[in-house]
């Protein structure tokens, strides 16, 4: 007996390991098939630049009519400030899309000193634009646009200010081009979207008599990854062999489980007992598929399958088996001389449930 049990835990123990075995293989063929991307990437660089000149006004010191950028201007002579703005977008593979651009000059009184650049007052003009330009396979594009800063009509504005309210204000003109793209691939599902600027920044002031101007842009060195998924033959026959494996093992799972707990009954008291009762009383006890009709009898209720033998001896009649709920009741019925002796067997180890325990009780009514 011993080694049968030993050979069957050594059974179950190695469906045991071969459930976790197909399991692992399993998940890493469905991980295999469905996680297997490549990268596509497209790279691209923005750059903008800004050139500007400095008309002045006619004077006896002066022979050019203006002065080139990075110099220190006189703020009385300035005339006006002429600007180009040229921006160049390029990618390393071919491209097209849409661009669009303005200009955009801001006049502000911004509080001395002031950390956070706030301002004691600022109004927005629209220099140039909005305009909207289309492009088609290139590997980018580029664009070169011009306005001109009336520097004394926005100087006189902030003189205004200054009088009515006589605060002391840093004045600026800050000129900006603004540049979105829309550009799309056929390498990328997506639009890459590239937004960029350029920033003149012109003091405005009553009282100085130098004036600089600071110069600003943001050029952009970026590269768009993209993940695709594999959608080939190899990775999809990876899917279906791990969901395939995944279905075995759920089978095997189930097997063991069924196994696990037929041993579990077996060893229940409810069960060795039955069996003992089957196997040594063989002889005089029938199986019935259904429960006898003891209305017009007279019910005896006995303890032990003992005490219905002992009757079994004096009436000479076989003894009905009839099993109620399978591994939960089973009842053992004499029939003789207008009695039922009845012997009711119950598996107590699984009364442990409410339902369970009025099935139980129930089912001789029922039937």
């Amino acid at each position: 007996v011993k080694k049968v049990k030993i050979t069957t835990i050594f059974k179950y123990l190695l469906l045991s390991i071969i459930i976790i075995v197909i399991g692992i293989i399993s998940y890493y063929f469905i991980m295999m098939g469905l996680n297997s991307f490549s990268s596509k990437s497209v790279s691209y660089t923005g750059k903008s630049n800004v050139d500007y000149k400095v008309y002045l006004f006619k004077n006896n010191f002066f022979e050019q009519p203006y002065l080139e950028k990075d110099k220190t201007y006189i703020s009385s002579l300035i005339d006006y400030i002429d600007i180009d703005f040229n921006y160049n977008l390029s990618f390393d593979n071919m491209v097209y899309g849409s661009y669009t651009y303005y200009v955009n000059g801001t006049i502000a009184a911004k509080k001395p000193q002031s950390e956070t650049g706030s301002s004691y007052w600022s109004k927005t003009y629209t220099l140039k634009g909005p305009e909207t330009i289309n492009y088609d396979k290139d590997k980018g594009f580029s664009f070169d646009t011009n306005v001109k800063v009336d520097y004394q009509k926005y100087n006189e504005l902030l003189k205004d200010f200054k009088k009515e309210y006589g605060l002391s204000f840093d004045g600026i003109f800050k000129v900006e081009l603004v540049i979105k793209s829309v550009n799309e691939t056929d390498i990328l599902s997506d639009d890459i979207v590239v937004e960029s600027f350029s920033q003149l920044n012109i003091p405005l002031t009553q009282q100085a008599i130098d004036l600089s101007i600071d110069l600003s842009n943001n050029d952009d060195n970026k590269t768009v990854v993209e993940k695709v998924r594999i959608r080939d033959f190899t990775h999809t026959m990876f899917t279906i062999i791990g969901i395939l494996l995944l279905i075995v093992d759920v089978f095997l799972i189930y097997i063991l489980f069924r196994a696990v707990r037929l041993i579990y009954i077996r060893q229940s008291q409810y069960y060795k007992k039955l069996k003992k009762i089957l196997t040594t009383y063989d002889s005089i006890i029938v199986n019935v598929s259904n429960y006898p009709d003891l209305s017009d009898l007279n019910v005896i209720e006995v303890n032990s399958f003992s005490e219905l033998v002992d009757a079994h001896s004096e009436v000479r009649m076989p003894i009905n088996y009839y099993e109620f709920v399978h591994n939960y009741k089973s009842e053992f019925i004499l029939i003789g001389q207008g009695i039922a002796w009845v012997y009711t067997l119950i598996n107590h180890e699984y009364e442990t449930f409410v339902g369970t325990k009025r099935k139980i009780k129930n089912s001789r009514k029922d039937n």
